[in-house]
């Protein structure tokens, strides 16, 4: 018997075309799941706005034209330094019998004599950078503003913490291809139903559903389970890279559409590519040696073998008598708690990820 380690460094070969291929092919997973969860800097961003204003049962908008009309209409508040129109407060003034700009200006608006209200009719939003964004069409500002970094955090943080680690045991259980397909095809699916939300709490939970539907999860396995060890860094760095990638594609596609529902259309019909080529790529031979599948784990050796330039014989019978490194048993999650060093080593691996996550989404979210 011949330890499967041993097997893919010596015969099959740490890292051949077959390897590259299939490191290339999940960037066809990866990159579309980076732009739909990060969309979100787009569809939730929050376009200049000031109180819609009623002037003879018709309202202006944000344009040049509209300067003199929101000057006497809408208070200003310091900002950075700078006097800058209020975005929550208009003047209470009686706008109904006021059908010229003129009679606006005729009005003494002297601060001290003017009070100040919510804005009453809502707002008017600035459209010269976006069409429409979700805080635009749900009028996520002023005192809504709280609503809407509370859906911020939900989808961020909440479907990951719980929806990760059942991905995870549903990959060790079923297999990295098919939790791969599974999840790629659901990210495309929700990602086309967020496209239809009707409010902002269908939103949250289509969001919250979402976001753990990740390609790395199985992907990561299933890629360092086909390389040799001295490769195995490389599969990470390069998946990481391909968040970036797909991040900067995101820019990109949404520099030519500008409506927040027409984006979240666009983006989950980036997944196609990948639900097609990922049939063609073999399941990791670690798992089907684990789960007792020696013949088609011999199979998919031979097939890394022919991508190294090498060749494994079919009458190689040793094969299908490879070993893994320890012996595999079918273990509960509450193995990572039932000592006191595994519990201590669970919780300082979930504070190191869940931190470095949302570092990440912090500095995307707030310096981008």
């Amino acid at each position: 018997m011949v330890e499967l380690e041993e097997v893919i460094v010596e015969r099959v070969g740490q890292f051949g075309r077959y390897q590259l291929i299939y490191l290339l092919l999940y960037g066809l997973a990866a990159m579309p799941y980076s732009m739909i969860i990060m969309s979100l800097v787009i569809v939730f961003d929050t376009p200049d706005h000031v109180c819609k204003i009623p002037l003879n049962g018709s309202t202006w908008a944000l344009s040049n034209e509209s300067s003199i009309i929101k000057a006497n209409s809408i208070p200003t508040v310091t900002k950075d330094g700078k006097q800058v129109p209020s975005s929550c407060q208009m003047y209470n003034l009686d706008y109904s019998n006021m059908t010229l700009m003129e009679e606006l200006l005729d009005v003494n608006f002297s601060s001290g004599h003017l009070e100040k209200l919510a804005c009453q009719h809502g707002w008017t939003y600035d459209d010269s950078l976006y069409q429409s964004t979700m805080t635009s069409s749900w009028n996520l500002v002023c005192d809504k503003l709280p609503l809407k970094n509370l859906v911020e955090a939900l989808s961020l943080s909440l479907g990951s913490v719980i929806g990760l680690p059942l991905i995870g045991w549903l990959t060790d259980r079923y297999g990295r291809k098919k939790m791969s397909f599974a999840v790629v095809l659901l990210l495309g699916i929700f990602g086309e139903i967020l496209a239809f939300s009707n409010g902002v709490v269908m939103f949250a939970i289509v969001r919250i559903l979402l976001t753990p539907l990740s390609p790395y999860t199985p992907g990561f396995p299933h890629l360092m389970e086909m390389v040799g060890p001295r490769y195995r860094p490389l599969i990470g760095v390069v998946m990481e890279m391909y968040w970036g990638l797909g991040y900067s594609l995101l820019a990109l596609v949404a520099y030519f559409i500008r409506d927040w529902r027409l984006l979240s259309y666009v983006l989950p019909a980036f997944v196609v590519p990948f639900l097609v080529c990922i049939w063609f790529m073999p399941e990791s031979p670690r798992w089907l040696y684990s789960k007792g599948y020696q013949k088609e784990g011999a199979a998919v050796l031979r097939k890394l073998a022919k991508g190294s330039g090498r060749e494994l014989k079919d009458d190689d019978s040793y094969l299908c008598d490879v070993t893994l490194e320890e012996e595999v048993k079918s273990e509960s999650a509450l193995e990572l708690i039932k000592n006191l060093t595994m519990l201590r080593w669970t919780l300082v691996m979930c504070y190191n990820w869940y931190g470095s996550q949302q570092l990440v989404y912090i500095m995307a979210y707030h310096f981008t």
